[in-house]
Order: structure tokens, then C-alpha cells, then sequence
């Protein structure tokens, strides 16, 4: 009937199409100067803009690797390890969307488990994991002279900070997420200064922009952009490319598979925190490098004393050392900001050894480090389905408990005389 309109169905749709195409023409305004973020971003929202795929990230720079093949295995009994234990671990992973259970032992791979048709050789891509291999490329860098100092301010590396009050922010502030910078935070907006950093073709001009807004050194939060900040201080320190520096220091010397960074556009800056795309049991070769003290089959891969200065507490966050979070002191509900907001994760407990050390990716993806057990514990899945029964501890604490040859308890420590980490300095 005339005068009426369309049906209310009909109203809707169209309403929503007008919508999405307000939306798509604010977007090709703001962002019209880069017609590949749109592109990528059409695509980020076919896929899935929480999970993507690993095939989503391109283009790809290769970290050249150095195949050595499966590690060494043993039997958990072999291993002094509870056969029983690491079956509860098991199942407590496999009613949760896990893809994978591994567990090294002294360098000996002593359980491994799949689900959903994956193996040891499958490709991921873990949000954030990435994150301490900056540290770790930084170290090395550190261990070279590369790097003067962790006091070194970042805007020596970072020349456009040197006028702004940005130009206090040091080394380590980076390293340990205190350089006070303004949070981003999380958005799907095309416009967003999140989905600029994760699609756009001048990843370097995004992750420069952000202003202080808190006093260095001291504020705490769960950035995005200082991982990816390190990553570029690397490499001008380095005069490398991320990728080359991270497979001649790192890559080839543990033995890994070729891997695979996220650029921003050919030839360009790789994405730190998301996009690395790698054989998950390669994981383990980053855990097994970190439990034995940056030294890999005798050869000492980070420089002396590195490991043990990532494990320092950092002066913002008391369960977070350099790109690494620690597991002690307990706390029931970690959080990504200390001003606060949704917890990032629950433990129902206290870690069963005090010198537990992890990664921590998005979907609960988790490698936790154990140097008094000598143990490396890695699963990688999907967000399990109810998010509130994760519980951070239990999968840790039943494989270290089911430690049958030495007493739980934390390796001897000390404190780390940084300015020692640089021959000759």
C-alpha cells in the first residue's frame, strides 16, 4: 500500500545496508590514502577478526631457519614424570579446544599431544608470543654492543622522539612495558589507531605516533606498540632487517624451521605481536633456550645473564620482567593494565614452583618455563568455550607436581648486574 513504506523486514535490511555503506564511505575518507587497509580490513572481516587465520598475513618475510628436526624424546618415566598426571593435564587441555599439549623435560620432548588433525609441524600464529622474541633479539643486540646500554634513551634509535617528552623513555621502559605512551586500545573502527597499526602500509609512522600520557618507568600496561617499537630499534640499531637478525642470532642457531613475519607492505617494517607464523613445536625451542639460560647444546646463543634479567620484576607490574610474564607472586586475577579492566586471566591457586616464568597468547595459548623442574610446558588452541573455566594454574601445576625425581621448589637466584651483560663495558 502506498504511503505505507516496505514491510518491516525489508526497513531493516535496508536500514543495516545504509549503515555498513555510511561506515565503508567514512572509512574509504579516512583511510583513502591507503587503499590496501581496505583491502586487508574487507578481508579481516571475512575471516574472522578475533582468530585469523595464518594464511591471512601478507605479504610474509621468511625467517631463514636451520631444520635440525624433531627433538629428543624420552618416556615420562624416563623423564621422573607421572604418567597419570600429564593424562589429567591432557584432558583437562582436550575439553577446552586445545590443538596441542607438549611437555620438555631436560631437553627431551617426554609428551605430546593433538587435537583437531594438527602435529608438531603445523604452522600457527600465536598473538603476543612473538613479543618476548623482541626481547630476546634485543638482548643479543645488547650482548654485541649494538646497543650501548638498557639506560640507552630509545630516542637515540627512534629520531623522532628526540623533541618530544617521549624522549625520556629508555630502553627498558620498552622491554617492560612501562614508557607511559597513550594505550591505543582494542577497536574493529577502520579508522582505529588498533586496526591502523594491524592493516595499514606504514606500520613505523602508526606505532611512532602515540604520545606520553603517563610517567615512564613507572606505568604499567599491556601496550602494543612497545614490543613492535623494540623490533624497530633492533633493527636500526642492527642496520638488519628484523627477520635476518632474528634467523642468523636466533633462528638457526636453536635449530628451528623456517618461519614466517607479517609486513606491513613488501619490503617493509615485520609486525611484532601478531602475524609470526611457525611450526608450534618450534615453540619449544624458545622455552628450552629460556629454561637453559640462553645456552643451546653448549653454545651460548643470549648473552650471560640475559634470562635471568628478563625474570626481574619490572617496577610497574611485580608478575612482569622483560616481555616475559612471572608467575610469582601469586595473584588470583592478572590483568593487562594496571589501572585496571577485565582480568586477562584467573588462577585458582599458586603455581606449584616459585620460578615459573610464561607466554602468554590470545585464545589462552600458554608456554610456561619451570628452571627448577626443567621443565617447558606449551599449549596452543582456540578460546575455550566458556571463557570463565580457563583456570591459568591447572594444567602447570598437574605436570609439576607429577615431578617425581626432585623436590618443587624455586632455582637459587640472584640479583642481575646488568651493566655485566656487555663485554668490556
Amino acid at each position: 500500500m502506498i504511503g505505507r513504506g516496505p514491510p518491516r523486514g525489508r526497513r531493516a535490511r535496508r536500514g543495516l545496508l545504509l549503515g555498513l555503506l555510511a561506515i565503508l564511505g567514512l572509512a574509504a575518507v579516512v583511510v583513502g590514502r591507503d587503499p590496501h587497509f581496505m583491502v586487508r580490513y574487507l578481508d579481516l572481516l571475512l575471516v574472522g577478526p578475533h582468530s585469523p587465520p595464518p594464511g591471512f598475513y601478507q605479504p610474509r618475510q621468511r625467517i631463514e631457519g636451520r631444520d635440525a628436526g624433531r627433538l629428543p624424546r624420552a618416556t615420562p618415566l624416563e623423564a621422573g614424570l607421572d604418567p597419570d598426571a600429564l593424562e589429567r593435564a591432557a584432558a583437562y587441555a582436550a575439553a577446552r579446544r586445545s590443538r596441542a599439549l607438549l611437555v620438555l623435560r631436560h631437553g627431551h620432548l617426554v609428551f605430546e599431544r593433538y587435537w583437531g588433525g594438527t602435529g608438531f609441524d603445523t604452522p600457527v600464529s600465536i598473538p603476543s608470543f612473538d613479543d618476548t622474541l623482541a626481547a630476546l633479539a634485543l638482548g643479543i643486540a645488547l650482548g654485541e654492543r649494538r646497543v650501548r646500554a638498557l639506560e640507552q634513551p630509545a630516542a637515540e634509535f627512534l629520531p623522532e622522539w628526540r623533541d618530544a617528552a617521549r624522549g625520556e623513555i629508555t630502553l627498558e621502559d620498552l622491554l617492560t612495558r612501562t614508557s607511559g605512551l597513550e594505550e591505543t586500545g582494542a577497536s574493529l573502527a577502520p579508522w582505529s589507531p588498533a586496526m591502523r597499526q594491524l592493516l595499514g602500509s606504514d606500520l613505523a609512522a602508526e606505532v611512532l605516533k602515540p604520545r606520553l600520557a603517563h610517567r615512564a618507568g613507572v606505568d604499567w600496561s599491556h601496550r602494543g606498540v612497545e614490543p613492535q617499537l623494540l623490533a624497530l630499534v633492533v633493527e636500526r640499531a642492527t642496520g638488519m632487517r628484523y627477520a635476518a637478525w632474528l634467523s642468523a642470532k636466533l633462528w638457526k642457531p636453536i635449530g628451528a624451521a623456517d618461519a614466517w613475519l607479517y609486513l606491513d607492505h613488501p619490503g617493509g617494517l615485520a609486525h611484532v605481536g601478531c602475524g609470526l607464523v611457525v611450526r608450534q613445536g618450534d615453540w619449544l625451542r624458545i622455552g628450552r633456550l629460556i629454561l637453559e639460560d640462553g645456552v643451546w647444546d653448549g653454545d651460548r646463543v643470549l648473552p650471560a645473564g640475559w634470562v635471568n634479567a628478563m625474570r626481574r620484576p619490572s617496577r610497574g607490574n611485580p608478575n612482569y620482567g622483560f616481555q616475559l610474564w612471572l608467575g610469582s607472586p601469586y595473584v588470583a586475577s592478572r590483568v593487562y593494565s594496571a589501572r585496571g579492566g577485565p582480568p586477562a586471566a584467573r588462577a585458582s591457586e599458586p603455581y606449584a614452583a616459585d620460578d615459573v616464568v610464561f607466554l602468554d597468547g590470545a585464545g589462552e595459548n600458554r608456554m610456561w618455563i619451570v628452571p627448577s623442574q626443567g621443565l617447558v610446558i606449551l599449549r596452543t588452541g582456540e578460546e575455550p568455550a566458556t571463557p570463565a573455566d580457563w583456570d591459568d594454574a591447572r594444567i602447570p601445576n598437574l605436570i609439576i607436581r607429577a615431578v617425581r625425581d626432585r623436590p618443587v621448589g624455586a632455582r637459587p637466584g640472584g640479583a642481575v648486574d646488568l651493566s655485566k651483560l656487555v663485554p668490556n663495558h
